[in-house]
Formats: C-alpha cells, structure tokens, sequence
C-alpha cells in the first residue's frame, strides 16, 4: 500500500490514536457527502491493482465518533450515503465492504466503524483472461 497510509497506520498502532478521529484526516481527505451519523471521503493514497494501476474509484464511509458495530440507524444512513455516492460518481460495480469482529479473522487494523466502495479498473488480466477478455483487474482489499 502507499507509504504515507502504512505511516498512519503505524503511527495510530503506537500511539493508539484512531486516524478517522484525526481532524488532520478529513483536512487531507475531502468529504464528498454526509447522510446522519456518517460522512464519505474519496481516498486520497492509491490502492495498486494487480497490473500495477490505481483502481478507477475508492470512498470511505466513516461513522462520527470513535464506535465499533452497526445499529438499525447506521445501516439505513450508511446506505443511504452508499446509493447517493454509487450515483454521483457513476459507480457502476465492484465491492462494497466492512471488516468486522476479531481483528485474527477479519484483519482489521482500524477499530472506527467505516465501510469500503471501491471500482476497479477494467482491463486485461495476463494469465488469467483471454486477450480480448476485458473484466475488473485483481486488487488486494487494503488493510483497515
């Protein structure tokens, strides 16, 4: 992953601090929308495909204040947020997504509610399509 999001995520690991609560987070990361309890940031750091390219599209939905879990409420506004952010930025598929419960199992490295919409790129996958086959290229789903 890029090394400025390794670096906050080191940094939030020693000193504890949750990078979401970080007002210099959302400072670095623009809000592109907000439903209740929750605001969006496009992603600012690259996640690198397996072609070596950034995917075409990467938000972060972030709950407000420092919880872990979703209530009723949180899935109605999160989703709605999720469908308006699909909408305003044309993401047409990919992975809408939330780690959750024990960090061994789900790899977790942020404990602040957040869920992930990430659009890959399209385009030709050496050794797995055939060379007119054009689908979403590989990534490996970031840490967080």
């Amino acid at each position: 992953d890029n090394p400025e999001y390794k670096r906050m995520l080191e940094e939030s690991a020693t000193s504890g601090k949750c990078i979401f609560c970080d007002p210099e987070f959302t400072k670095k990361n623009s809000v592109v929308g907000e439903e209740g309890n929750w605001f969006a940031i496009r992603r600012s750091w690259p996640v690198v495909d397996r072609c070596g390219q950034d995917v075409k599209a990467y938000f972060i939905f972030i709950k407000r204040g420092h919880e872990d879990g979703l209530t009723e409420q949180d899935r109605f506004e999160s989703g709605r947020l999720i469908e308006r952010i699909k909408v305003q930025f044309s993401v047409i598929g990919g992975i809408e997504g939330r780690r959750f419960g024990d960090y061994r199992f789900s790899g977790r490295t942020i404990f602040h509610e957040h869920i992930h919409l990430i659009q890959p790129r399209l385009g030709h996958i050496p050794d797995l399509t055939k060379p007119n086959d054009i689908r979403a290229v590989p990534f490996d789903f970031p840490a967080g």
